[in-house]
């Protein structure tokens, strides 16, 4: 029957199948801290947060989970973040299992192409680089904890949150987050690195871990590294430099008032940071003004880079965007940058991903504007009704997990359309249409041309 699927169902499959395993293991009684059990809508709703590397909770991760729930969640995140073919085509190679054509066409969906080394050789390259980070990760956090929790009680909460960052996942076991750390330079700037290493891109991030080689070889390094990596990190860039000016000057008379500089400038630069796609916070959310909280949706909204642990329409489609419109406004008919061309195929790509992303939302966000209307009979919303709830359907399509407080008190319903759209963002909306759509044989027969009117 596999044989029959297209990659992009495989991939669908293949993630619908982790979430369900992950829901039966964390709605039994063993995953749960006190007695009784999670409820199998919220053990869904929390596993497909995992898988999904999204981090919105229904329940406080740390108290109420055992520690059986909390590997449960663990592991899930780990397989979210890195992908589930990544894993299967690694141990297939364990194996000496042979990998199929199709298999590998999965793999460039998932990883991303890359001509200069082989799938299995990038496979096994981006597992080692990820474990030897989320340790080193997880070494400073252990270190930084030691006084607090001791020589072994430290082990596992540094394990978490650095497996957690790495994969932008934004689970953590403090019910406030890192909001106590908002002065640690040290536990917060780890997590911070932890987190744009992870939302790069694993190709991304094996080009750079060859910096040293080019650098014996006397290369330019900027000029030699590929058109992909260029593009993340120029965009990457800018969209931590101008919003955290915005949010800096935003935030001045609020939240960022009665802080001393050191932790002004900490607070800043996470919260630029954390919604590309972790889901952390050192302060609450809501306690944020509209505007900040306009210009959050709008990084969560683009997300990490392709091929990364992060979701969101992603780096590379957003810049490619603006530079199809400067295009358009220049009057020419290709996307030159870095003296390449971006084909017409990945322009094409950029637009349905946009597009199909954007209608998604809007669909959704009605959704729960119905279906959440008891919502302020539960709880205080402090940003008002309809903000909370687009921050809420945005950051679950970002697979961020930051909430203004709301998702406890989603409706049954409220939690599966939350999860669907956990689940879209993680694949991409352009991978689920794929999935649902027979591929069929199409004559390229060309027709006449005629212009319409537009715009």
């Amino acid at each position: 029957m596999l044989k029959k699927l297209s990659p992009p169902q495989i991939i669908v499959l293949s993630f619908i199948s982790a979430i369900f395993l992950g829901t039966i293991l964390l709605f039994l009684p063993i995953s749960k801290a006190g007695p009784g059990h999670l409820g199998f809508l919220d053990a869904l709703f929390t596993a497909t947060s995992a898988v999904c590397v999204t981090g919105l909770i229904v329940v406080d991760t740390g108290t109420y989970f055992s520690p059986f729930g909390k590997i449960v969640l663990l592991i899930l995140i780990q397989l979210g973040g890195l992908g589930i073919m990544t894993f299967s085509t690694f141990f297939f190679a364990v194996i000496g299992k042979k990998i199929s054509i199709k298999e590998q066409l999965l793999l460039t969906d998932v990883l991303g192409d890359s001509k200069k080394t082989s799938l299995i050789d990038l496979v096994k390259k981006i597992l080692l680089l990820t474990f030897i980070i989320e340790f080193i990760g997880a070494l400073v956090l252990y270190l930084k904890w030691i006084p607090k929790y001791g020589l072994i009680g430290a082990i596992p909460t540094a394990i978490f949150h650095s497996v957690s960052a790495f994969c932008n996942a934004g689970f953590s076991i403090y019910s406030s987050s890192f909001e106590d750390y908002k002065g640690d330079v040290v536990i917060v700037g780890t997590i911070a690195i932890l987190i744009l290493i992870g939302g790069l891109g694993f190709v991304v991030v094996n080009e750079l871990s060859n910096i040293k080689k080019m650098f014996k070889e006397k290369k330019r390094f900027f000029i030699k590294l590929s058109l992909q990596t260029k593009l993340v990190f120029t965009m990457s860039g800018i969209l931590i430099l101008f919003p955290a000016i915005i949010f800096f000057i935003l935030e001045a008379n609020n939240v960022l008032s009665d802080l001393p500089w050191k932790e002004k400038i900490i607070v800043t630069l996470f919260q630029i940071i954390t919604p590309r796609t972790a889901g952390f916070n050192v302060i609450p959310m809501g306690s944020l003004n509209n505007a900040s909280l306009l210009l959050t949706k709008f990084l969560m909204f683009i997300g990490a880079s392709p091929g990364s642990t992060g979701g969101g329409i992603k780096t590379t489609t957003f810049f490619i965007l603006i530079l199809l419109v400067i295009a358009m406004l220049k009057d020419r008919k290709n996307i030159v940058i870095y003296n390449k061309t971006i084909p017409g195929f990945i322009t094409q790509r950029v637009v349905v991903i946009a597009f199909l992303s954007m209608i998604w939302i809007l669909l959704a966000t009605n959704l729960l504007l119905f279906t959440e209307q008891g919502l302020l009979d539960k709880i205080a919303l402090e940003q008002g009704y309809f903000a909370s709830i687009v921050f809420e359907e945005v950051s679950a399509f970002g697979t961020v997990g930051l909430s203004t407080g709301i998702t406890p008190y989603l409706s049954k319903t409220g939690k599966i359309i939350v999860s669907i759209s956990m689940l879209l963002g993680r694949l991409g909306p352009l991978t689920m249409a794929l999935a649902m759509t027979r591929k069929e044989q199409v004559l390229d027969i060309g027709f006449p041309e005629e212009k319409v009117m537009v715009g």
